[in-house]
């Protein structure tokens, strides 16, 4: 005898359900309706009947345990939601935390660039003041004369110093 989706069987006849199928029935029932609570737990007790209940059971001797019920799909959604959103904001605190380190990178850099600015701009002054006997520390740790070419070179070289730094 088949039946079709709408229960009757070819001849016209209703179908008869074989009592095979029913404890699936009452499985699918009860996985379904256990599916909306947030945690069902499941066991097997001395007698080999199946229980279920909201609450986890007494620890007895002889009593199996069944797997946890699987999430359902708006939960994992829900949970594949939060962890895209998890990862969002690590990735910005991520780029914030390597803004604030690219800004003090450039605070530092800003100070060292106005450092040598200043001191640019006080061997520009040193060697421009007129009429003076110009001297600098050698290699070997003896002070030695600058030429008046020399002198004009140096000069040249911290005015170009001090245009590039201290703009």
């Amino acid at each position: 005898m088949y039946a079709d989706f709408s229960g009757q069987n070819r001849e016209g006849g209703f179908a008869i359900m074989k009592w095979k199928t029913a404890p699936w029935i009452v499985f699918l029932l009860l996985t379904w309706t256990a599916a909306d609570a947030d945690h069902v737990y499941g066991w097997i007790d001395q007698q080999g009947n199946v229980q279920y209940a909201d609450r986890p059971p007494a620890q007895r001797p002889g009593q199996r345990y069944l797997p946890p019920v699987p999430p359902s799909v708006e939960e994992r959604i829900e949970q594949a939601e939060l962890e895209a959103w998890h990862h969002k904001v690590a990735a910005y605190e991520k780029l914030q935390a390597e803004m604030r380190e690219a800004a003090v990178r450039l605070e530092a850099e800003e100070e060292m660039r106005q450092r040598y600015c200043e001191d640019a701009h006080a061997h520009l002054v040193y060697f421009s003041y007129p009429g003076r006997q110009y001297v600098r520390l050698g290699i070997t740790g003896e002070w030695t004369a600058v030429e008046s070419e020399e002198r004009a070179a140096l000069i040249g070289h911290w005015q170009k110093m001090v245009d590039e730094l201290c703009e």
